[in-house]
């Protein structure tokens, strides 16, 4: 049906402002004040997740290339391989070793075919402070991977009669440090520790084609809790004189590891600080003799749910990848994770259901899940089961006054 406009064109204008004035007052003025706020809200949140993920901009941010990289990897070095035998339980293995990554091209031997090319530190991340003297990095904890095949350099390989039985793709940091493999039953893994079981690290073949030959070194092969103390004590020390730091800066005076000794440490075999007590400072988490041990505020419950997170390898992976792609702890990411996810839900429920309280239980649940891998405490845990039934409670008695 045609109208012809030009008969009564104030008519019909009339007629079409009077139509769209009815349409938009049908239009509920608080819900699209939520669904305003609700946008804005996830336009905020993007911003602060998009912020936490990039952090700033005063960093030397890189991208290596193995094809201008070409003469094989820097310098390194594998300076002592252990392994410590029934650990957390009968027929584990904590696999350790310091290792050595060369920081400073120009301290390379002059026969290194990467002599005055480059170095590791060339091949973090973030290269901040690569060109200072002497060369001193930001953030030596985070090696990029190749922009070329999106592989990693390097590799801590675990073999047995030369055929690779475990591998950590995860190099913790460059200069001097730890690096290891957990393994939680021998028998599952299919291994002989005494037939020919070396510790290597190796250039990733698809990264770099030549000069990629492994370094390689015989395990010392130790039992029980007691040795491994001993040599980790002793370890820590070499790698405090390595680094040239100050005395009684990773080791006390008390012949304990320090907050910043255990940071290495945990950089290695996250595991080892949990089980080992002891030998660290007051305020670190440990259990002694495979019993739990209540730390502080610390309950029996929180910290078995942490000592079967920790012995399961789910908290490497999480630290080892938070660490490696984002620069930060894996308690951080996970909090950063399960918050986005609380808040989405709890911004859709306050969008259809216009009640806060539900929207706060709705978050709060979502939070709560965390606690399986220990990111809430087992006191934040109860605290928050408390305020979410008095609001659940609030919320009834409001519905239902009868």
């Amino acid at each position: 049906m045609w109208i012809d406009l030009s008969k009564k064109p104030k008519k019909m204008v009339l007629y079409l402002r009077f139509k769209a004035l009815g349409f938009f007052k049908t239009i509920k003025p608080t819900r699209g004040k939520a669904i305003t706020t609700s946008i804005f809200s996830l336009f905020a949140l993007g911003l602060i997740f998009g912020g936490f993920l990039n952090p700033g901009s005063n960093k030397t941010l890189n991208a290596w290339e193995s094809t201008t990289y070409n003469q094989g990897p820097p310098e390194f070095e594998i300076l002592s391989a252990y392994a410590f035998q029934n650990i957390y339980k009968n027929g584990d293995i904590v696999f350790l070793s310091r290792i050595h990554l060369q920081q400073d091209k120009t301290k390379m031997a002059t026969t290194h075919p990467a002599y005055n090319l480059y170095s590791w530190c060339d091949l973090l991340i973030d290269t901040s402070g690569c060109n200072s003297t002497p060369v001193n990095p930001t953030s030596p904890d985070r090696i990029d991977v190749d922009e070329t095949t999106g592989k990693v350099p390097l590799t801590f390989d675990l073999k047995e009669n030369g055929a690779i039985i475990k591998t950590e793709p995860f190099i913790p940091r460059i200069n001097y440090g730890f690096v290891g493999i957990y393994i939680e039953n021998t028998s599952t893994a299919n291994f002989d520790i005494n037939n020919n079981v070396t510790i290597c690290l190796s250039p990733n073949t698809q990264v770099w084609n030549i000069n990629n030959s492994p370094d390689c070194s015989i395990l010392t092969v130790l039992d029980g809790r007691d040795i491994m103390k001993q040599v980790l004590l002793d370890e820590v020390e070499l790698l405090q004189n390595n680094l040239k730091l100050p005395k009684y800066t990773l080791i006390n005076q008390a012949k304990k590891i320090t907050y910043q000794g255990n940071i290495f440490v945990d950089e290695g075999v996250p595991v080892i600080s949990k089980i080992l007590g002891g030998i660290f400072e007051t305020g670190l988490d440990t259990i002694v003799n495979s019993t739990p041990v209540p730390t502080g505020t610390d309950s029996a419950l929180g910290t078995s749910i942490l000592n079967e997170y920790t012995s399961t390898g789910l908290k490497a992976d999480i630290d080892n990848t938070a660490n490696y792609y984002f620069g930060v702890d894996g308690k951080i990411l996970l909090i950063v994770i399960f918050g986005f996810f609380a808040l989405l839900g709890a911004i859709t429920s306050f969008i259809y259901t216009q009640n806060g309280q539900m929207s706060f239980i709705i978050f709060s649940s979502i939070m709560l899940i965390g606690f399986w891998t220990g990111t809430p405490s087992v006191g934040v845990l109860f605290v928050a089961i408390t305020v979410m039934a008095l609001f659940t409670t609030a919320y009834i008695l409001r519905k239902f006054p009868s």
